[in-house]
């Protein structure tokens, strides 16, 4: 479907967020309100068509668990399972599809490897080690080796001495495994960090329950509270947006399994990688947050247009009654329900979010994009909503595109970042390359095809290339990357001998010839020869 219908508030949704934010300029810190969503008419009102696009790591998926899911389709759903250790009844392999969500925990003595190795913060490239404090109390999980599931913790709790006041993180990264043939496999991941202040109040702690819908199916869900990025019984980690300024480091230690293409919310990104051992992979991810428009429109069905019926028809929206739906900004169909809304929203977002988060998305069909054997490339961006798989190889370019409204809530213009971070091998693999240094241009056209004012740049460092395209303006612009082989150096000449050469015998000797002169009467001729004689009736002289 590529959205999700938002049900009442309740312990299967998630509430309106309230928050304070940070805003760190170099040695100061000052607070600001956060931004929250405004629904007209509420979140559920039933004669409204709306949409929310806000990308915030939260709710159910951000805990360690394992989950069924049944071939079973209601309304174009199945039913959810909460699953123990026992693999039996819903739970059972060969009865639901399982999926287990695994919350890293920080590495330790015991704790080698799928693991946060550490995090590190500061202003510039000066960045320093933050201190763990703690782990949310919430659902763990013990390793289970002969399922191939390491151990599943919870988020964990940072500060950092930055600005000579401390800051509270919360690093959350969450690796999904998928059962396949008698065991599970890693697949995907999400990981973040998020700035929070601590709330007391009529908190609980998360724990996974199923309800069942009217329509008669069963749905896995948990007591989340949007405005937390954690929440514990009577506390709750209230999210603030990401220092202005700040960048953070990010190192995990990674299943070797997940490979392929990462996507972020990042500014200014750098990408390492290193191979531990051979399940092992150590990836450091470096940036300055992402600010990120957000959108919330609606429209009452007797007033929506053809395209909002459209997606809201019951072909596209099953068991969908009304109200706001949640879309993530990587789902396929969600750039159609931004046009669509784009009149009611008058193109202007309605908040922003600092945001600092990456994880990994799809690749596409061409065979050098999706090889999952290593790790591939990063790409991030600020757009409201991009496409979720790798850039696409076409006519000799890699496209992107992303969306979003042209204004942000105060008015000004929406100004788009994306950067491309790309193995050298990768892009040699695309063209067919040699080793040669490459050149490449960076191009972005808006939706009617003109070109869309950027600044953009590329560097290579190492074993990986950089693109990166800043300033452009929306709705729908195409980000394109097309690459050159620059000419292989000439070979320098050796330079002359300053000493004279040994003579070497020839193979072919010079034979010296002889000149002689003929006389016959008082006419005279000459004859040059090796061997020279003079013509009948001639006598030398």
């Amino acid at each position: 479907m590529g959205v999700s219908v938002r049900h009442k508030q309740s312990i299967f949704s998630m509430g309106v967020a309230v928050a304070t934010a940070w805003v760190l300029c170099l040695g100061s810190v000052v607070h600001a309100d956060a931004w929250q969503p405004v629904y007209p008419n509420g979140p559920d009102a039933t004669d409204y068509n709306g949409i929310i696009l806000q990308e915030i790591f939260a709710g159910v998926e951000s805990y360690s668990g394992v989950r069924g899911y049944s071939t079973q389709q209601i309304d174009g759903m199945p039913n959810e399972y909460v699953c123990d250790e026992s693999r039996v009844g819903n739970c059972d392999p060969k009865v639901s599809s399982l999926q287990a969500f695994v919350v890293l925990p920080p590495c330790s003595e015991l704790i080698k490897a799928s693991c946060i190795e550490g995090l590190e913060m500061g202003i510039s490239n000066d960045l320093r080690p933050a201190k763990m404090v703690g782990l949310v109390k919430a659902p763990s999980q013990p390793a289970r080796p002969e399922e191939n599931l390491p151990m599943a913790g919870t988020a964990s709790l940072w500060h950092s001495n930055e600005a000579s006041e401390t800051l509270n993180f919360a690093v959350n990264v969450v690796v999904t495994y998928d059962w396949v043939g008698g065991g599970f496999r890693a697949g995907r991941f999400e990981a973040s960090v998020t700035p929070y202040s601590v709330k007391t109040g009529n908190y609980t702690a998360f724990t996974q329950t199923v309800r069942v819908l009217p329509n008669g199916r069963s749905q896995a869900g948990g007591a989340v509270d949007q405005s937390c990025v954690w929440q514990e019984d009577g506390k709750c980690g209230v999210r603030e947006d990401f220092p202005q300024g700040v960048q953070a480091r990010l190192t995990i230690r990674l299943d070797s399994q997940v490979g392929g293409w990462f996507k972020g919310r990042l500014n200014e990104p750098r990408f390492e990688v290193t191979r531990l051992d051979a399940k092992t992979n150590r990836v450091a991810v470096t940036g300055k947050s992402a600010v990120v428009p957000q959108i919330v429109a609606g429209v009452m069905k007797t007033k929506a247009n053809a395209a909002v019926q459209d997606l809201f028809s019951k072909a596209k929206q099953p068991g969908y009654v009304g109200g706001y739906v949640n879309a993530r900004a990587d789902y396929p169909n969600t750039p159609e329900f931004i046009s669509a809304f784009r009149d009611y929203a008058s193109d202007k977002a309605q908040g922003v979010l600092s945001l600092w988060s990456f994880g990994s998305f799809s690749a596409g069909a061409n065979p050098c994009l999706s090889d999952t054997s290593k790790l591939l490339g990063l790409v991030t961006t600020n757009a409201s909503a991009y496409e979720g798989q790798s850039p696409q190889f076409v006519d000799g370019s890699l496209n992107y595109k992303v969306s979003g409204y042209h204004y942000l809530p105060d008015g000004s213009l929406n100004l788009g970042t994306y950067d491309l971070i790309m193995r050298k091998e990768t892009a040699r693999c695309l063209y067919g390359f040699s080793s040669a240094p490459i050149s490449a241009s960076v191009s972005v056209t808006s939706d009617s095809g003109t070109e869309n004012v950027a600044t953009t740049n590329f560097t290579e460092e190492g074993d990986w290339d950089h693109f990166s395209a800043y300033g452009f303006t929306f709705s729908n612009p195409k980000i394109q990357v097309k690459l050159a082989q620059k000419s292989e150096p000439t070979p320098t000449s050796s330079p002359e001998p300053t000493s004279s050469p040994i003579p070497m015998p020839s193979t072919n000797p010079i034979v010296k010839k002889v000149t002689i002169t003929c006389v016959k009467g008082k006419t005279v001729k000459k004859v040059t020869a090796v061997s020279p004689k003079c013509p009948a009736g001639y006598r030398k002289k």
